[in-house]
């Protein structure tokens, strides 16, 4: 066992190194590694004593900061570590797929929350809503130029676009989250290490909580109008739109992957047609709401 968290620390350590490297020879690296840097961590975690994984992130945390002298890395490498901690224990247990998930979009979604506050003050603003009025005006500075009438349409869609900012980061976050765990669980196949947790696409299932939450915050922004209560419920409810639309898919991938015996890159293309129209979309919720009382997969609910 100590073979392995010395090799799981030295392997981490060097890797996160090299990536530090990367990034300061190339700027446009460092959009990719959070990504990277989670995986890491959640590899290490999941073959390694979590003492071992908090040593590597104190340890590369210290050394990506001399490599590339620039706090973001070091935030980067904290926020990391910490999310690759829990999702490489969670793992080890038996978890459920969107659980894992939710650990995963967590670290995303503070990540995103720390640049946007570094971005703010390193542009010498106070805060997002700054940022977006400044943007506002170099948008609409610009368009006037073109078009007169266009630019007219920019304040109001620029003021949408702020107040749904926060469900387009969750979301993001519940994507990129995903894909994570997806690609910590396969490289730790490939290597021959116990997953406790199928990370595969049909796995997803919702819970009666996230359900009950979604028809709240579905009625709240119906019947609240255009105010904070109903903004804040407009974002929630399309977080939750499109994590159940995910559960539907996924009750999708499952059926041609189990009864159809469809291979994967034919059931990709077909999710993806079928996700682009929109009332299909509407139909996936619903999928997924049925699925999470009746249970066609005979799998554990997230209760």
């Amino acid at each position: 066992m100590l073979k392995n968290n010395l090799t799981a620390l030295v392997t981490t350590v060097a890797f996160v190194c090299l990536l530090s490297l990367f990034c300061v020879f190339s700027e446009g690296f460092s959009a990719i590694m959070p990504f990277v840097l989670i995986i890491v961590f959640s590899i290490c975690s999941a073959v390694a004593e979590k003492e071992y994984v908090v040593l590597s992130g104190a340890v590369c945390t210290f050394l990506s900061y001399l490599i590339c002298r620039d706090e973001v890395i070091v935030y980067t490498a904290i926020i990391s570590a910490l999310a690759g901690l829990v999702v490489g224990i969670m793992m080890k247990r038996e978890s459920s797929l969107m659980t894992l998930t939710v650990a995963s979009a967590t670290g995303f979604a503070v990540l995103y929350a720390v640049y946007i506050l570094i971005l703010a003050r390193m542009t010498g603003y106070s805060s997002l809503n700054e940022i977006f009025d400044a943007l506002t005006k170099a948008m609409v500075t610009t368009m006037s130029a073109v078009d007169k009438k266009m630019a007219e349409t920019v304040p109001s869609l620029m003021k949408n676009f702020r107040d749904l900012f926060p469900s387009v980061v969750m979301i993001s976050s519940v994507t990129m989250g995903y894909i994570t765990v997806f690609v910590t669980g396969k490289i730790l196949s490939l290597v021959n290490r116990r997953v406790a947790v199928d990370v595969g696409f049909s796995k997803f299932k919702a819970d009666t909580l996230t359900i009950v939450i979604f028809v709240i915050s579905m009625a709240v922004t119906i019947f609240a109008g255009y105010g904070k209560t109903g903004i804040i419920a407009e974002n929630i409810y399309l977080v939750l739109s499109f994590i159940l639309q995910m559960c539907g898919l996924s009750l999708l991938d499952w059926f041609l992957k189990n009864r159809k015996k469809m291979n994967v890159f034919l059931r990709i293309l077909i999710i993806f047609a079928l996700n682009a129209i929109p009332l299909v979309s509407v139909m996936f919720v619903m999928a997924a709401i049925l699925d999470a009382r009746r249970d066609f997969r005979r799998l554990n609910p997230i209760e």
